[in-house]
């Protein structure tokens, strides 16, 4: 199984962890590291690595979803794991890529392939909500209908 260490900004790690075990249920080898505003990047970075290191021990490959591409918890994932080969870091994470990794991790060992289809769900589940005006959609259905 691929593991899964989640970090980010202030409480995100903690919140995305509770989402996810409303959705999804307690998850096995899944971490956090928040970067608290109190915290030096010393201090961070220094959780992050022993984190990663426990979780090396376990686990052949771990990925590490990141709150922001070029944030501190991000850059020093990136700085930490630039040397491992089977530990990859996606920074800029919402809910439907964690819920999706933590369902698809136990199908595939593949890191590339899982990495791809995480990429492909997360920019499906952005979308906005568009008000339809109903004399529009009337319209729009004669239209059709011809």
């Amino acid at each position: 199984m691929i593991g899964i260490l989640i970090t980010g900004h202030g409480e995100f790690s903690l919140g995305i962890n509770d989402a996810l075990e409303m959705i999804a249920g307690k998850q096995e080898g899944v971490k956090f590291v928040p970067f608290f505003k109190n915290e030096s990047t010393d201090m961070f970075e220094s959780k992050l690595k022993d984190t990663v290191l426990a979780m090396k021990k376990e686990y052949k490959s771990v990925i590490v979803l990141a709150d922001l591409v070029g944030g501190t918890p991000f850059k020093t994932a990136v700085t930490i794991l630039e040397k491992e080969v089977d530990f990859r870091v996606i920074g800029g994470i919402n809910l439907p890529l964690v819920i999706e990794l933590s369902m698809l991790r136990s199908t595939t060992n593949d890191i590339e392939e899982l990495l791809e289809q995480l990429l492909i769900t997360s920019q499906e589940a952005i979308s906005e909500f568009k008000q339809v005006n109903e004399k529009e959609e009337f319209e729009t259905e004669l239209l059709e209908g011809i």
